[in-house]
């Protein structure tokens, strides 16, 4: 039986991560010593296709061949990226991530079942498509757990702590707010909202339009 892990599927980002010998959650990281992996791929030409750190390195010299944030368009599994003549959904570059994370990540032999984690704000359109990614790239994807929640659940392995609990999930390209009522074992999430345009790339881009302006 293989591994059971857990995904963290970013829009600049991505991580695998498994229980270790002491029940607590460790990144795995992929052949090359990195613990994330960049939610990037470039298409370099006939069936080559490279992901991560290699896809990032062509960004200056091949932009027209790579495709990146393509968490924000999980909401519409009918957009197609035009590359080199042919098409590519984004259930399919996320697949390509996806099984880069699986077939990297060996320390815990072979990874079979997995959970992926997804913005709270999430549809269920984008939840759906996030799980159609996992399949094409091979995994048994066991279900999508909300962002904050899994942040939350985290935080309470490490230190007790009960009554409501606010958690802010601002990352590369999403950003979530929620809020979750914690004891005795027990997350119930109270209220969630979010922006699927509202992260980092937008902070960067906001400041090189200020710096052109001026």
């Amino acid at each position: 039986m293989g591994a059971i892990a857990g995904i963290d599927l970013g829009t600049t980002y991505s991580a695998l991560a498994a229980l270790n010998a002491i029940g607590k959650p460790e990144i795995v990281p992929d052949l090359s010593g990195n613990r994330v992996v960049p939610s990037i791929v470039a298409f370099n030409g006939g069936d080559s296709v490279l992901v991560g750190v290699e896809a990032k390195n062509k960004l200056s010299s091949d932009p027209t061949n790579v495709v990146q944030f393509v968490k924000r368009m999980m909401s519409d599994p009918s957009h197609r990226y035009d590359i080199d003549g042919a098409a590519y959904s984004p259930v399919e570059i996320s697949a390509l991530i996806l099984k880069k994370l699986k077939e990297e990540c060996v320390q815990l032999g072979d990874i079979e079942d997995v959970v992926i984690t997804v913005p709270a704000h999430f549809n269920e359109i984008e939840r759906k498509s996030t799980m159609d990614a996992g399949k094409i790239a091979g995994l048994n994807v066991l279900g999508v757990v909300n962002e904050p929640t899994a942040a939350a659940v985290y935080y309470a392995s490490q230190a007790p702590i009960s009554g409501n609990v606010v958690v802010y999930d601002l990352g590369g390209g999403t950003f979530d707010v929620s809020i979750l009522e914690l004891g005795d074992g027990v997350f119930e999430v109270k209220s969630t909202n979010g922006d699927t345009f509202l992260g980092g790339e937008d902070f960067d881009n906001a400041i090189v339009d200020y710096l052109v302006a001026e």
